[in-house]
Formats: structure tokens, C-alpha cells, sequence
């Protein structure tokens, strides 16, 4: 970003690099400023939204990637954005078809197959209550995460022995 602040895709890197560190402000400071520099950049705009959905700020998520839809509607990671959407919001079969349909594409496309992957996750009954498990956390960093499972662990320790007691 120092060598050439003009060029968006440096502040993406920058971006998902801070995220990496979870530094979320950050990260999203440098997003902005991508998108600022190059608004209809749909590699920005796809990786802007797909942070955004991973902090559980769905209705901006779905703005940016209405935004992005509206450049690229064919592309790969717009189409895998839009169907993580989908299943954040409960629409499973739409989801699967955003997969479907980038794998189509490309069928080595890692974030199709993820996204595939949670699909199969959500379609369970057991692994469906993981998948929302993993999807509540990720929203928070490493840090918080951490302390709420710590959290978790006393609470869980102190109702089995409050059920032993009795």
C-alpha cells in the first residue's frame, strides 16, 4: 500500500491481512478505501460482503453484494458469496444452487466446495447445530473466542456438579 496507495487490490491485501491479525476495524477501514479507489471492483466488493457476513452484519452484506451482483453477476466468488447469504439465511436449496453453479465454472473453486461443504453441514441434524455453532463464533476474534468457551467450560462444570449435588 505504501509503494502504490492507488491501486485497490493492495488495500484488499491489506485488508485480509488485518483480518489475519483480527484487526476488524482495520480491516474494514481498508476495504472502504479499496472500494473508494475502485468502486466497481468485484473482487473488493465479494471479499468487502464476505467479511461483513462473517461479522453477522447481514443486511450491509447483502448491500455490497447486490452492488456486486449488479457488475459481475457470472462471477465465481460473487456467486459463493451469494449463496453463503443464502444459507446464513436459512434459504439451504439456494445455497446449493450458487454452489452447483460455481462449480460449474470452475470446478476446483475452494470456496464452491466449501460452501457445498456447509450445505451438506446445514442438511444434517447434529452437525447442522455445529455448523451454527462455528458460524456464531466466527464473528469474534481469537480472543473472545477463547473466553467464551472458557465461559462455557465453568458453566457446564458448575451445572454438572449443581446435578451431581442433588
Amino acid at each position: 500500500v505504501e509503494l502504490d496507495p492507488l491501486e485497490a487490490s493492495n488495500h484488499v491485501a491489506l485488508a485480509l491481512a488485518r483480518e489475519l491479525r483480527n484487526d476488524f476495524r482495520g480491516a474494514e477501514a481498508a476495504y472502504r478505501e479499496a472500494l473508494g479507489l475502485a468502486p466497481d471492483y468485484t473482487v473488493g466488493k465479494t471479499r468487502y460482503a464476505d467479511f461483513l457476513l462473517a461479522r453477522g452484519r447481514l443486511d450491509e452484506a447483502r448491500q455490497v453484494l447486490r452492488e456486486a451482483s449488479d457488475v459481475s453477476p457470472d462471477d465465481p466468488e460473487v456467486i459463493v458469496v451469494r449463496g453463503m447469504l443464502a444459507l446464513r439465511d436459512g434459504r439451504v436449496e439456494e445455497a446449493s444452487d450458487n454452489a452447483l453453479w460455481a462449480l460449474s465454472i470452475d470446478a476446483t473453486d475452494a470456496g464452491a466446495l466449501n460452501l457445498l461443504a456447509q450445505v451438506k453441514m446445514r442438511r444434517n441434524p447434529i452437525l447442522g447445530l455445529w455448523w451454527r455453532y462455528a458460524v456464531a463464533m466466527g464473528r469474534y476474534s481469537f480472543a473472545k473466542q477463547f473466553l467464551i468457551l472458557i465461559l462455557i467450560y465453568f458453566a457446564a462444570r458448575i451445572l454438572f456438579i449443581a446435578v451431581l449435588a442433588h
